[in-house]
């Protein structure tokens, strides 16, 4: 029976795209909630959980090779009750049982397989499991009939299992806040830079071996050492972190992993050398890509790092934003069920788009060759040498303008292909980190198309999500759902402090305001000097949040928000509960800075001071020659923005000076006299 000729199962009620993928599955499914929950415990049936998402290649081959098995699905509705979660709606769900995956001694990932009992005690788990036995991995179905054969005739067996996990489980919850009382100093930075110098990888850049990650948070605290170093760091640490900065984003924007037409990141390289990418495309890879080229290219005045940043923000714009302004989550790494088809190209397609002479020219320049570096003999497109300039001729100044017809020709050709799936849920946290990262590249950049993407995504969050104090997690086709997790509240007060210091919109700053009031009070544990996931106890346990992965922990991403709040308003909790997080977290961030990452530069800002910097006045030339002078340069530790005179409440009632716009320099809450010339601002700020 083919899959539209199946009847429809419970998936098809639910608004998420990658539930929605399982809906003609001959697998009985349920979604996350009561429902399944009462079943499994009335009919005392095991409970088989996978949890995935929209664009995950390996969740689309297990439910190829599985889920739409008859045999297999036989199986599980038999034996099991069979519960689908999209992890970026339920990311506590993910984290809870990733964990468990990880007591058991195995790597986590996407899809997660786990077994639990009724009352969602764990005993079993694991990833991707194969048809058949391989990789030194049981066949899926084999498992299944042995798992069942266990549950029937050993249950008492299985349920110890699970007591051990449980208890296990009641430990991890309680795992990776530290104990730390020192507060943080410069010194305690500079061993962390050494480590993460240390562990670039030489020959390719980036770190570390396949699959190769971009790592953006790491780079953005090397980029901040190099840019702005504490005091008392050497020139010759300050030099290597920004080698390591330059060559890492020089060998990623180079490689196959950068969509060298289309512009925006691919999730990873499956090899060291960035060459062939999983294609799937992630926002919240590219809302953090997109801040990090537009730094590296203020930080050393390049402007091929400010190309890449303007694609990647013209990628979202272009290819991840609804009608409103609000992002999508991600697009699908397979195009018909083939991974990377929409991308890969051959040297007869490249001469069938672009004639034979300058599909020469494109497939010397991008590393099309009649062998290829994919499947089937296709390429994935890379500039093939290391002094291929990035965009420019090798001796001129402005594009190569036969590559820049190649591209341009080759794009439009591609998008007359069948397009990769894209998941159109408007995810809060997200969308927060590309708030945030759009409205710093835009500021850094001078485009204000960007800072528009970032106001207009900001709007419609805060429209559709931010209600009477509450905030939801996922909207999808006018349906919002779920209760807002920390991340969320904290990655868009994150981004929205960003975009106020772009634009000097006030109502931004109350909003992040209201969101951070809103973490001290339902997700900090002043016991433990932590952050939790949830303000929930649903799953029976308050999943903590700390290590920071492809997308910065909320803690991380709260601890930033509080800082740059306690500098912009004073209020003192948001700088106790920031500081004792840092405290507590020193010793292992030091350990282990590759968990970390985001925080590193939170840690960044404490050590460094933040030094607020308000123009206050009309607009017009006078107060934007005032701001241009406090941005000079990359300087993450000064937070300068410009402001009618009317709302100098934020500084005590200061404003204009002699009916002129005036710059007011705060350091630790204390102002300098006001100062009316840009060269008085650039120097009281040393810049």
């Amino acid at each position: 029976m083919s899959e539209t000729q199946r009847p429809a199962n419970r998936l098809a009620r639910e608004a998420s795209p990658y539930l929605r993928q399982h809906m003609h599955n001959p697998v009985d499914w349920y979604p996350w909630g009561p429902e399944a929950l009462t079943k499994a415990k009335a009919e005392q049936k095991p409970i088989f959980l996978s949890v995935g998402y929209a664009a995950c290649h390996w969740c689309h081959v297990m439910e190829k090779d599985a889920f739409e098995v008859e045999s297999v699905a036989a199986l599980l509705n038999q034996g099991f009750v069979s519960i689908k979660v999209d992890r970026e709606e339920r990311p506590d769900v993910d984290a809870l049982y990733q964990g468990v995956v990880q007591l058991m001694g195995k790597g986590g990932g996407w899809p997660l397989t786990v077994f639990l009992t009724p009352d969602l005690d764990p005993f079993f788990g694991g990833t991707y499991f194969p048809p058949k036995p391989s990789y030194g991995l049981p066949g899926f179905s084999g498992l299944l009939e042995a798992i069942h054969k266990a549950w029937t005739e050993r249950r008492d067996e299985v349920l110890q299992s699970a007591t051990s996990f449980r208890e296990g489980l009641g430990r991890y919850v309680q795992m990776g806040v530290g104990v730390g009382e020192e507060r943080l100093r410069a010194a305690d930075l500079f061993p962390v830079c050494d480590q993460l110098v240390d562990a670039l990888d030489k020959e390719n850049g980036g770190f570390f071996d396949a699959p190769k990650f971009p790592h953006p948070m790491e780079l953005a605290f090397l980029l901040r050492m190099a840019s702005s170093p504490p005091e008392g760091m050497s020139d010759e640490r300050r030099l290597a972190a920004e080698h390591a900065v330059r060559f890492s984003l020089d060998e990623m924007a180079r490689g196959g992993i950068y969509d060298q037409l289309g512009g925006g990141f691919h999730r990873y390289s499956v090899d060291a050398a960035w060459r062939v990418p999983h294609f799937e495309k992630m926002l919240y890879d590219n809302a953090q890509l997109v801040r990090l080229y537009a730094e590296a290219a203020r930080a050393f005045d390049d402007e091929s790092y400010a190309r890449i940043s303007r694609e990647i923000a013209g990628w979202m714009k272009d290819e991840l934003t609804n009608d409103e302004g609000g992002l999508y989550s991600s697009q699908d790494a397979d195009t018909e069920g083939v991974e990377g088809k929409s991308f890969v190209w051959t040297p007869g397609e490249l001469r069938e788009v672009l004639g034979e002479e300058l599909a020469a020219v494109a497939a010397a320049h991008f590393d099309v060759t009649e062998g290829g570096n994919f499947e089937g003999g296709a390429s994935v497109l890379r500039r093939k040498t290391r002094d291929a300039p990035l965009f420019k001729a090798e001796s001129a100044e402005e594009p190569d303008p036969r590559i820049e017809e190649a591209r341009t020709r080759l794009l439009a050709a591609r998008r007359r292909r069948v397009a990769p799936a894209t998941d159109d849920k408007v995810i809060a946290a997200w969308n927060g980190l590309a708030i945030g990262g759009l409205a710093a590249a835009g500021r850094l950049l001078d485009e204000p198309t960007m800072v528009e993407q970032a106001r207009r995504a900001a709007d419609f969050v805060l429209g559709r999500l931010y209600r009477d104090g509450g905030l939801q997690r996922i909207w999808r086709e006018g349906v919002v759902k779920q209760e807002a997790f920390l991340d969320d509240w904290a990655a868009l007060s994150e981004g929205l402090i960003e975009l106020f210091e772009t634009t000097g919109e006030r109502r931004y700053l109350e909003t992040a305001r209201a969101l951070a009031t809103k973490i001290v009070d339902e997700f900090w544990d002043p016991e433990r000097g932590g952050f939790f996931l949830s303000s929930s106890l649903e799953l029976g346990h308050r999943v903590p949040s700390v290590y920071d992965n492809a997308v910065p922990a909320g803690a991380s991403s709260a601890t930033v928000a509080l800082l740059r709040l306690h500098a912009l308003i004073g209020e003192d909790r948001f700088g106790e509960v920031s500081s004792n997080y840092l405290k507590r977290q020193r010793d292992e961030l030091m350990r282990n800075p590759f968990a970390f990452g985001h925080l590193l530069c939170a840690a960044y800002l404490q050590v460094k001071g933040i030094t607020e910097v308000a123009v206050l006045g009309e607009d017009g030339v006078e107060r934007r020659d005032l701001l241009a002078a406090a941005r000079q340069g990359l300087h993450p530790e000064i937070l300068a923005y410009a402001a009618p005179a009317g709302e100098g409440d934020l500084l005590g009632g200061k404003g204009e000076v002699d009916g002129r716009p005036a710059a007011y320099i705060c350091r630790r809450f204390a102002c300098e006299a006001p100062l009316g010339s840009p060269q008085e601002v650039s120097g009281s700020l040393g810049i």
